[in-house]
């Protein structure tokens, strides 16, 4: 799976952004798949609002995993 499939519907369908489905902590282990993925680029820590780079996916997931369960723990 890519971080734009999760971002763009996966997480949605399986209600992952829910407070019922909040966690302590969170491994966020995603990467690999995106290399492959025509038309996203890596990203920098300038991108993160940028809804088309990897950095940009993953700041999405950290921000709504953030505003289910702010104390979290997150390892990557």
């Amino acid at each position: 799976m890519t971080v734009k499939k999760y971002c763009s519907g996966f997480a949605d369908e399986n209600a992952f952004w829910s407070p019922m489905k909040a966690s302590q902590s969170y491994i966020i282990a995603l990467g690999v798949n995106d290399m492959w993925e025509e038309g996203v680029k890596v990203g920098c820590i300038d991108d993160t609002a940028d809804d088309n780079t990897f950095a940009g996916f993953c700041s999405t997931i950290i921000q709504k995993l953030k505003h289910i369960s702010l104390d979290a723990k997150m390892f990557f």
